[in-house]
């Protein structure tokens, strides 16, 4: 998940890098002139993106589900807005934003889905002091105490039974 999420961030700070060379006049989207593209607006977009990604390191699922409605209406916004200009839709910061947005859309529907699955299979788990223990049986930390516990593993994975 880490990589994910850090894979995430980068995404969402590849887009604000974009909006930020657009706002600074670097970058050019297609055929627009300054008063149809304001600066204040690509600034305001990257530094959007820019807390957005760093939300995604919360780890909160509610902050995932309002990323990616935001992220979706930029998308849908865009191309309607541009539809009839395939001049800035197919500019590089058009392309640039786009594809960092889609595929941040595509890693936070996958972020969603999969933490939901993951609390809930965690949830059903059958608890030992406090912990949630996979496997049909526990196993002895250290010889002699007769206490069954998880011995102190803090991933699922680490807690099967041998």
């Amino acid at each position: 998940m880490k990589a994910t999420l850090l894979g995430l961030l980068t995404l969402a700070l590849l887009a604000a890098l974009v909006y930020f060379l657009m706002g600074a006049g670097v970058l050019q989207p297609g055929d627009l002139q300054a008063d149809e593209a304001p600066a204040g607006i690509a600034y305001f977009a990257g530094i959007c993106y820019v807390v957005g990604g760093l939300l995604i390191l919360a780890r909160k699922r509610w902050l995932w589900v309002i990323g990616a409605v935001i992220n979706a209406l930029v998308i849908v916004m865009f191309i309607a807005a541009y539809a009839a200009r395939p001049a800035v839709l197919f500019s590089l910061p058009g392309l640039a934003t786009k594809s960092a947005q889609i595929l941040l859309e595509m890693g936070l529907i996958y972020l969603i889905v999969t933490h939901k699955r993951e609390k809930e299979a965690v949830r059903r788990l059958p608890r030992l002091g406090g912990h949630h223990v996979l496997g049909s049986g526990y196993r002895r930390c250290s010889e002699g105490s007769g206490i069954l516990t998880t011995c102190g593993a803090a991933t699922p994975a680490a807690l099967r039974t041998e």
